[in-house]
């Protein structure tokens, strides 16, 4: 990266991390060293990609889901091609406008990463580290990245990229916490009731999973508003609707802007996705100059309507999640739970629909939270997060988002000073960017401060502390419609 020595580690290895990782082997020199930390056998595949069902779809066409911005057709041209091997149920040539099980990505990655390896002369480039990194300590001149185990391993700087965090911990057998966990649908009942809490992208792959299994059992969605994710449309790539510029500032100025424009896009006989993608370049920028009471207020009352036109799901999906609620086994509601207690093989939840004031009993086997990410980090499931917020070398952004971060992706202390060897990418800075959890944006994050890192600083010479030299380690330790037309 310079003509400097210098050793990165990234904390984290799913598209963020694996991402950031072939950005930075990129531009790295022969003497530097990048580690790539991860506590799952598996890189590249994270909790999006980590799925092995096929019923579980990308929700981008795959013509859009290149690695890199330079080349947006990568993963289309490896699907086509040899090395991505059986790619069952999908059939050569995949078209730029499929929808793709999430599994083929996870393996595209790793293929990426693996053509980003440096040749056997300078592997010692890249490190892969397994094992779960439960604090990064600040010591002279380095910080000592501290895997759960004891080993130490002590760098120039660091890049958290954990991700999503799980909405709850598990307390199975009638609680999962952790949508994504493999024992969320183990021995249950195909029979039984389930209650899903979020009616949003994870409550769909759920349900797909549980039709897939041949369940039989009623299966009842609850969120807040009720609100199902849009459609993607059968045209393809969407063209973006011109907007008027200079965009407002304020959440009323966008909601009439976006209603506005979706209006004169059905009069020209245009859908109202265009408007979406018209947006979608804009995001970043109209959220970093929207006040903090603006923000706070979209949160408040529009980000439901915008998430479900924003995150659209694949028609073959919503096809078979609109059966499910036509022949009465999927029961979309609008409320919220009031009450739950254990019974016999099961729980009994008392939930108060929305505009109601009478609440029902719902007996069901088993409770599943797809609500959403986790962003409470101060007493999240990440040991790592934990300590760093605790020590007052991170700090949540003022959204509770994430955490809180600099322009150039430094992570803020309690003070809300920069670190110089501390960096986030990905979701974790959606309070700073908003629009950070899609691969398009998230592979230029990674890119931007692939190049900023690649000229800054002097490299560490050796441990900075001799009496720490004894502990490091340099070896891996093993609902349809037109968007925005009901009022927030």
């Amino acid at each position: 990266m310079t003509s400097n020595a210098r050793s990165i580690a990234i904390i984290g290895a799913g598209f963020s991390g694996t991402s950031m990782a072939m950005q930075l082997l990129r531009r790295a020199s022969a003497r530097d060293r990048i580690l790539l930390f991860e506590k799952s056998p598996h890189l590249g595949r994270g909790v999006a990609y980590g799925t092995s069902d096929p019923r579980h779809l990308l929700n981008i066409r795959a013509g859009r889901m290149g690695a890199f911005d330079e080349d947006p057709q990568g993963f289309l041209t490896w699907l086509n091609g040899p090395g991505s091997g059986d790619i069952e149920p999908l059939q050569r040539p995949v078209s730029p406008e499929a929808f793709v099980p999430r599994r083929f990505y996870g393996r595209y990655l790793q293929h990426c990463l693996q053509e980003a390896l440096p040749p056997p002369e300078n592997e010692q480039q890249f490190q892969r580290v397994s094992g779960e990194v439960v604090d990064i300590i600040p010591a002279v001149n380095c910080l000592l990245v501290k895997l759960q185990h004891g080993a130490l391993f002590a760098v120039d700087r660091a890049i958290l990229a954990l991700g999503n965090q799980a909405p709850d911990r598990n307390r199975l057998p009638h609680y999962v916490g952790d949508p994504w966990n493999e024992d969320a649908l183990h021995d249950l009942d195909a029979a039984a009731d389930v209650l899903i809490i979020g009616t949003s992208l994870t409550m769909v792959d759920t349900v797909l999973s549980l039709l897939a299994k041949g369940h039989l059992g009623r299966i009842y969605a609850v969120s807040r508003r009720g609100l199902l994710p849009q459609t993607h449309s059968v045209e393809g790539r969407q063209a973006r609707w011109p907007l008027m510029m200079p965009l407002p500032n304020t959440c009323l100025g966008l909601l009439r802007l976006a209603r506005s424009a979706a209006g004169q896009a059905a009069s020209a006989g245009r859908p109202w996705e265009e408007v979406i993608e018209a947006f979608r370049p804009h995001i970043q920028a109209i959220w970093h100059d929207l006040p903090l009471a603006e923000r706070k207020r979209f949160l408040r009352h529009l980000r439901p309507w915008w998430e479900m036109h924003r995150h659209r799901i694949p028609f073959e999906a919503a096809a078979k999640v609109a059966e499910a609620i036509r022949s009465g086994q999927l029961r979309v509601m609008a409320g919220r739970i009031e009450d739950q207690n254990p019974c016999d093989e099961g729980v009994e939840v008392r939930i108060r629909a929305r505009g109601h004031t009478k609440s029902e009993w719902l007996r069901v086997a088993r409770i599943i939270n797809c609500s959403g990410p986790k962003t409470d980090y101060a007493a999240g499931e990440s040991d790592l997060l934990r300590n760093l917020v605790a020590r007052g070398d991170a700090r949540p952004d003022p959204l509770a988002l994430g955490l809180d971060v600099a322009p150039s992706c430094a992570v803020l202390n309690a003070n809300g000073r920069p670190s110089d060897r501390l960096y986030a990418v990905g979701p974790l800075t959606r309070g700073v960017h908003w629009e950070i959890t899609a691969v398009p944006e998230v592979r230029r994050q990674c890119a931007d401060l692939a190049d900023q890192l690649s000229g800054a600083g002097n490299a560490r010479a050796g441990p900075a502390d001799p009496t720490e030299s004894s502990k490091l380690s340099s070896q891996p330790a093993g609902p349809a419609g037109s968007p925005f037309q009901k009022s927030a």
